[in-house]
């Protein structure tokens, strides 16, 4: 606060928290696992960013329904979520690497993590490649 002497007018001055990128980072990805869970057949996200600013890597794990199209869910995780995401990043990822679980149809059971299939997808550069 600023008194000038002889006038009564003061200054306030606020200064707005300053928030890492780490903190950052974590809201965005947060938002882009909330995101991802309003999609059909998706019973699970949890997207994490990594590395610096300039080299970002992104980490999408997702447990998805059976009873739905697996695919169709995860071109819409692939090309909506994570393209939104970049954009409100303002930078592509260097490294994507999305893990799909497809859950078993067991709806009175939570099923183990061993017994799901695992669909793996990594996306670095221009190659694509999935593995079960």
């Amino acid at each position: 606060m600023n008194v000038t002497p002889g006038n009564e007018q003061r200054e306030h001055h606020r200064i707005a928290p300053t928030l890492s990128w780490k903190s950052k980072s974590k809201a965005l990805a947060e938002a882009a696992s909330a995101a991802a869970l309003h999609l059909p057949g998706v019973l699970g996200a949890a997207f994490t960013i990594s590395g610096p600013p300039a080299e970002l890597i992104l980490h999408v794990d997702c447990r998805l329904r059976a009873n739905q199209d697996p695919a169709a869910t995860m071109k819409l995780i692939a090309d909506s979520v994570v393209e939104d995401l970049e954009r409100a990043i303002g930078i592509q990822f260097l490294e994507r690497h999305l893990d799909f679980r497809i859950a078993e149809s067991f709806p009175h059971e939570a099923p183990a993590a061993s017994a799901l299939p695992k669909e793996r997808i990594t996306q670095g550069g221009p190659q694509l490649s999935v593995a079960s």
